[in-house]
């Protein structure tokens, strides 16, 4: 697998987002061997999308997990039956390319997959049998022995066994006698046509025929082909003439693309066949064999703007992880080789991605200019929260002058001001947009921080929000939770709390029961969680 995605954690925000967009650009532009691509691991809030809406740009698509799946070692063969075609067209493609199963179609709808079992199954039923009977299509006869139709007189399809006609007299009217309808394979002889007509044989074959037949056929209520070959290799060909839906045999559970690997494994493992097929909805897309499980494929991940195993995309601890780059705490996973790891203390993971990109003298195009520069206003709230450097003010100053937003402040109002109020917000939703769990000794707190353009309406929603916050707390099973709603415009804060023994701790002043005003408090990182950690006496 030569893809790498790009993600950031679970809860996107516009720094997670904006940083794997803007990297997998990057990447793509200075190493040619790998295809890097941007995705995100959670949903987006109603408020990133219509931020999304103002850049005029395009998010990452979602992408779920990372666990192998059935889509990443499934087979899709170039060549596919149709069910009509004579079983010679398989022999002859078998001989080419020798695939372990193929797709059979009715015309656009599949049939059935065929399996060399099924092909070797139908074969050995055919040798056992001592007059086979077929199903034939006569144009199928016609085709695989090179034949011309001399005489129809409407015959498509029939049903018998193949007679020879180079026995003696006598012996050729006991085979005609044995089976239930004979078809007449000999050479040109008037007797023993006549027999076969006279025995009303719906098909008579003429074998090594190298001019003109002047029987009369005008009565003749049958078909009556030539060809070339001689008896023998007609036999042959002919015995290879009935449609390949007849090959098809016992087909098992159906599998999805997206159904995981490990549980396919099993599935073909506990089965007699040999192949399955795969569907992408009612599509069918490919099968797999069990030479597909032989090797486990992994996926090659590139994390930003986290580092740790639980906000990761899931199945993350199967993955090969390729890069880090973040500018949180490390926290980060085992890995079993060396990796690149980028890690500083910036406001923004979109700034180090622009240093990336500056250490590598390329210049961003317009539009991932303007990603990062929404990455960088985001996560340090236009610039005011205390986590910003020098490094970001200057990043966010050079790439305004690349996308052309030079007023870098009104930029930043203009994001913040396509939020929806947290009043017409799912509550729930909301504190899970960007929630994150901090765990001391025995204790776990989870801290959520949500912006917004005003905090006068903070009584309008404050109740609901309340309730939402010990559910969420409930839920996690953590200690205490607390929400810090943010005026990114202002640069201060409300925070909310569900009832805990240390809320009387916090320094903050108490405007109600569990709720309290930060002036000038923007950042969770650097203002709550030291506060946080001061209340619990860590």
């Amino acid at each position: 697998m030569d893809n790498v995605f790009i993600t950031g954690h679970r809860n996107p925000d516009m720094d997670s987002v904006c940083s794997a967009y803007a990297y997998a650009k990057l990447k793509n532009s200075i190493d040619k061997n790998h295809n890097y691509i941007a995705v995100r691991c959670g949903h987006l809030s109603d408020s990133l999308k219509q931020q999304f809406e103002m850049l005029g740009i395009t998010p990452p698509p979602y992408m779920g997990d990372v666990h192998p799946k059935v889509g990443d070692v499934m087979l899709v063969p170039e060549k596919r039956l149709n069910s009509t075609q004579p079983i010679y067209d398989l022999i002859r493609f078998y001989d080419e390319s020798l695939p372990s199963a193929l797709p059979v179609f009715d015309g656009d709808e599949f049939h059935g997959l065929l399996t060399i079992d099924d092909i070797t199954a139908w074969f050995l039923s055919d040798g056992m049998a001592n007059y086979p009977e077929y199903n034939f299509r006569v144009s199928n006869m016609a085709e695989v022995i090179d034949g011309r139709i001399i005489h129809n007189n409407g015959t498509d399809m029939v049903h018998g066994a193949l007679v020879m006609g180079i026995l003696e007299f006598e012996n050729y009217i006991s085979s005609m006698n044995r089976v239930n309808v004979p078809i007449a394979v000999m050479p040109y002889n008037d007797e023993y046509i006549a027999m076969a007509i006279e025995n009303k044989v719906p098909v008579i074959v003429i074998s090594a025929c190298q001019n003109d037949v002047e029987s009369d056929f005008s009565e003749y209520p049958g078909c009556v082909m030539v060809t070339s070959m001689d008896t023998s290799e007609t036999l042959r060909r002919l015995r290879m003439a009935p449609d390949v839906s007849n090959l098809v045999g016992t087909q098992g559970p159906s599998l999805h693309k997206d159904d995981l690997y490990e549980d396919a494994k099993e599935l073909l493992a506990a089965s007699k066949l040999r192949g399955l097929s795969v569907f992408d909805g009612d599509e069918w897309v490919g099968f797999v064999t069990r030479r597909c499980f032989l090797r486990k494929p992994t996926y090659k991940v590139i994390m930003m703007d986290h580092n740790e195993v639980g906000q990761s995309i899931r199945g993350i601890e199967e993955a090969e992880v390729r890069e880090i780059i973040d500018h949180h705490r490390l926290d980060a996973l085992k890995t079993e080789l060396p990796i690149f790891i980028d890690s500083e203390p910036l406001g923004s993971t979109c700034t180090i991605v622009y240093q990336q990109y500056l250490r590598h003298n390329i210049f961003p195009d317009q539009d991932t200019a303007k990603m990062l520069l929404a990455g960088i206003m985001s996560d340090t709230l236009i610039l005011r929260s205390p986590t910003t450097t020098a490094i970001d003010r200057t990043s966010a100053g050079s790439l305004a002058a690349i996308c052309g937003e030079l007023d870098i402040a009104a930029f930043g109002r203009k994001m913040f001001s396509t939020n929806n109020t947290l009043a017409s917000r799912d509550p729930v939703k909301a504190i899970n947009s960007d929630f994150k769990v901090y765990t001391k000794g025995d204790l776990s707190v989870g801290i959520g921080q949500c912006e917004a353009t005003t905090l006068d309406d903070i009584d309008e929603y404050s109740e609901k929000y309340l309730e939402a916050l010990e559910d969420v707390r409930q839920s996690a099973k953590l200690d205490w939770a607390v929400l810090m709603i943010t005026d990114v415009l202002v640069g201060n804060s409300i925070l909310l709390a569900t009832s805990f023994k240390r809320n009387d701790d916090l320094s903050y002043q108490k405007i109600s029961d569990c709720i309290f005003d930060m002036p000038g408090v923007v950042s969770r990182k650097k203002q709550l969680l030291p506060e946080i950690l001061h209340a619990l006496g860590l």
